[in-house]
């Protein structure tokens, strides 16, 4: 094992190393597979702040990575616990199935390259059947402008009733156009619905849809039929898959950005790390976020004081926490924002959902 200090400004040597490495293994007989293995599983527990859903898919898969080295690991008790936060529902089971020699097998999604936790995906996101009085069936007076097909036919006839993610969708993609987009990134594409809609906008020239989940990925090339496409057609869509939480140089260079119904299920101590991302790296001309309305939730009546809309929304702000917030990442990183509403209005609570338009 070699390790290679580097300088914190090799122009001041007096300001010392920084606290980066360079590392470099080497085994005669180990192979790179086994490396990585190791590095899926310990690269969650130094991190120590996972910031998606922790469910029995997590234990399964810590099962799958690390059932061939973890049990004669001598800490691998607290590595189970960092991997899995300490939920005793799954760390106790997960550690005596690890004592007993079993493994979980891989499932189709892991044996994909680049697998990530499938268990936030937007779709499950928007289509929760746990809570399924909430955010649905909003009244809309005629069809979207967005229920066609790619070629212009009619997919859904009479839109009687429209879901308020439906209504969210369509919105952005209004303001999408009335910017001129020409370069539109949406971060936290789930299967492709934003994607459909900005396909239709012939001003629109490049897609980025990003998600944390190859499933939904894969359903996104699925449900877009983009093997399908005509070749020019093909060329406007690059599906990639990345957290909204790590520098990446492929979100640069773009006119908007739509984070729809996202931040709500990131930890509310990662929200310093997304807003450097999208606003202080990848510096978007135009960032559209919506988030759900905490005001409006005394309005479900499944809904008890506190609880939020989905089970894995770490939160969910008021209208003036969610201006407050909004106000402050302008102010930081030089844009200007408008908050407005999302959704059939109900006195006092406001409606349903709200959406920041930020602009520079």
């Amino acid at each position: 094992m070699d390790t290679e200090a580097h300088p914190l400004d090799p122009t001041v040597p007096a300001w010392g190393d920084s606290r980066y490495f360079t590392l470099r293994l080497r085994h005669p007989a180990r192979r790179l597979r086994d490396l990585l293995s190791h590095l899926y599983v310990l690269i969650s527990v130094l991190d120590n702040d996972k910031h998606y859903y922790i469910g029995q898919a997590e234990a399964n898969k810590l099962l799958h990575r690390g059932g061939d080295w973890l049990p004669q690991h001598p800490d691998r008790e607290f590595i189970t616990r960092r991997y899995l936060r300490n939920l005793r529902e799954y760390v106790e089971p997960t550690l005596e199935r690890l004592l007993a020699g079993e493994a979980s097998p891989p499932s189709p999604l892991s044996q994909q390259e680049g697998e990530l936790d499938a268990s936030i995906s937007k779709s499950s996101f928007d289509t929760d059947n746990s809570l399924p009085n909430l955010e649905t069936n909003i009244k809309a007076s005629s069809p979207s402008p967005w229920d066609r097909g790619l070629g212009g036919e009619i997919i859904v006839e009479q839109a009687e009733k429209q879901s308020l993610h439906d209504l969210r969708l369509d919105r952005v993609a209004e303001e999408i156009r009335r910017l001129g987009a020409k370069r539109v990134l949406d971060l936290g594409c789930g299967e492709g619905k934003l994607v459909r809609r900005l396909l239709k906008m012939p001003h629109v020239e490049n897609i980025l849809g990003m998600d944390v989940s190859h499933r939904e990925l894969q359903r996104a090339h699925e449900r877009l039929h983009i093997v399908e496409m005509p070749p020019k057609q093909r060329e406007r869509i690059t599906l990639v898959q990345g957290s909204r939480l790590y520098h990446d140089p492929r979100l640069s260079g773009y006119d908007a950005a739509a984070v729809v119904e996202v931040i709500e299920h990131l930890d509310e101590s990662r929200l310093a790390a997304f807003e450097q991302v999208v606003f202080g790296r990848a510096r978007p001309g135009a960032v559209l976020v919506t988030t759900p309305n905490a005001d409006y939730n005394q309005r479900y009546e499944t809904l008890s004081a506190g609880e939020f809309r989905h089970q894995d929304h770490r939160f969910e702000w008021t209208r003036a926490q969610f201006a407050a917030w909004a106000a402050g990442v302008a102010e930081r990183h030089g844009y200007r924002v408008r908050v407005e509403a999302l959704g059939p209005e109900a006195e006092e609570v406001g409606t349903p959902s709200q959406l920041a338009v930020f602009e520079r």
